[in-house]
């Protein structure tokens, strides 16, 4: 209309014009409010027409729905989110923001605070938005250890490592150690396993505030304190024997290794047999590697007693009638018994006559021997008969062999017919000899004198002469 004039509900003119309902309902209205104006219009004749009744009806503004916080655990099967509403519509923020399709479901896929918001319409009027949270909480289970192999019954500290997602941050911890003890609750453990091989699951079960739960586990091998011995054949040899060695190990061993204590070695194996090649005295060990434990090992002392070392010297003359000769060990090396071919059993003898001598020296059961040959350094071996041309230098030739020229210091030999003509003479030993000719003539079958002369290195000198047969 034109030129309105507006009334309140008693029909008093509002001299301000068109009135502003209120929204605001007063307490114990219910659910609406109705309040009436009254409007007419006027005409330029100054005319005014009835008065129109508006009704204003305010509705009451619905309270925001109902929600529950909720709280999955990662991984749980998440259901649609549900408030106590009608008309529910779900956003993604207080305000504004967008709103749902449909009423959201939550992923549980990762641990995280997630919020929803839901507002309600009645008669009209959509409520405020309600804050829904929803929890995806986790926990992750975790321990650490200084070592996964323990030797025998030490100690080893489970120290507990597992992080909760939500707040506060506590939970329970429950241990299995895999040899039927437990579960013991407790956030760190120190736990001894018997002194015996075996493999163990150590298992920790953990859970939050929220009730969610994680395991995790990890093994451990217990390995048995070692323990080695050793023994041997002999514990005193003479050098250059051998010994047999035995050693026991508590099994499980990585390795073994011998030390004879002569730098020469042996590796991996309980028994062995080792020489000694230089005296002494020694210690023999044992060493063994154990996973897990300190390496042990076992020894034994060994004495190895030095072969005697003796030496009578080079084979040599003697004269019958003259000094004796001393035979003696010329090494000088200590002996404790000397028993000589003779039956003496002094550290020297004398001897007058040639023969074979030798001695057998012993330092406790270690014995070692030498010999020597005496000769009769004053005669010659003269042959008394030979044939020119018949073989060997010694048959072809006249000429004394064994001259036992290490104690000769002159010779001289001279070869005379029987009426004294001289057919050859020589003052050289290592000559061939007389070949039985003269002048190039071969000299007629018969017999022939000689005489030769020898001085020897004792001082002695002597002279031979006879007859020698020559023969074709």
């Amino acid at each position: 209309g034109a030129t309105l004039k507006w009334y309140d509900s008693a029909g008093t003119f509002l001299s301000g014009g068109a009135p502003t309902p209120s929204t605001t309902l007063g307490a114990g209205t219910g659910d609406f409010d109705t309040t009436s104006y009254f409007v007419s219009q006027k005409n330029a004749a100054g005319c005014e027409t009835p008065k129109v009744k508006i009704d204003v009806i305010v509705t009451r503004n619905p309270p925001a729905p109902v929600v529950k916080s909720l709280v999955y655990c990662q991984g749980d099967t998440t259901k649609v989110l549900t408030a106590d509403g009608l008309n529910k519509r779900w956003y993604d923020a207080a305000t504004a923001g967008s709103q749902y399709p449909s009423p959201p479901v939550p992923s549980s896929t990762t641990p995280a605070l997630l919020s929803y918001w839901v507002s309600q319409t009645v008669n009209g009027c959509e409520s405020g938005r309600a804050q829904l949270d929803v929890e995806i909480s986790a926990i992750t289970a975790a321990f650490t250890t200084a070592k996964d192999s323990l030797c025998g019954d030490e100690a080893l500290d489970f120290l507990n490592a597992s992080l909760s997602t939500s707040t506060p941050g506590t939970f329970t911890s429950l241990w299995s150690f895999g040899d039927g003890a437990g579960p013991f609750m407790s956030r760190d453990y120190t736990y001894r396993y018997p002194n015996a091989r075996g493999t163990y699951t150590v298992t920790l079960d953990v859970e939050n505030i929220r009730g969610c739960t994680d395991r995790v586990s990890k093994v451990i091998e217990v390995f048995e304190i070692p323990a080695m011995t050793l023994t041997g054949s002999a514990d005193k040899i003479c050098q250059g024997d051998a010994i047999d060695f035995e050693g026991t190990a508590t099994p499980g061993y990585s390795g073994l290794s011998w030390d004879f204590g002569d730098k020469d070695p042996a590796f991996n194996s309980l028994k062995v047999r080792h020489a000694f090649t230089k005296a002494g005295s020694f210690t023999v060990r044992l060493n063994g590697n154990f996973p897990a434990c300190p390496g042990t090992f076992a020894s034994v002392p060994v004495e190895v007693v030095a072969i005697p070392n003796v030496n009578l010297g080079r084979d040599t003359g003697i004269c019958p009638g003259n000094a004796p000769l001393q035979l003696y060990n010329i090494t000088g090396a200590p002996v404790d018994q000397y028993m000589w071919s003779t039956g003496d059993t002094t550290p020297s003898i004398q001897v007058r006559n040639a023969g074979p001598y030798s001695v057998r020296v012993q330092n406790w059961q270690c014995s070692a021997s030498d010999s020597i040959t005496i000769s009769k350094a004053c005669y010659l071996n003269i042959p008394n008969a030979f044939t020119p041309g018949s073989g060997s230098d010694y048959e072809s030739y006249f000429m004394p062999r064994d001259l036992m020229g290490k104690s000769m210091v002159t010779f001289s030999m001279q070869i005379f017919d029987r009426w004294g003509q001289l057919l050859f003479e020589t003052d050289k030993v290592n000559e061939r000899g007389w070949d039985g000719n003269y002048k190039g003539q071969a000299m007629p079958m018969g017999v022939y004198v000689y005489a030769i002369r020898v001085s020897f290195a004792n001082g002695i000198s002597e002279s031979y002469n006879g007859n020698v047969t020559l023969l074709r």
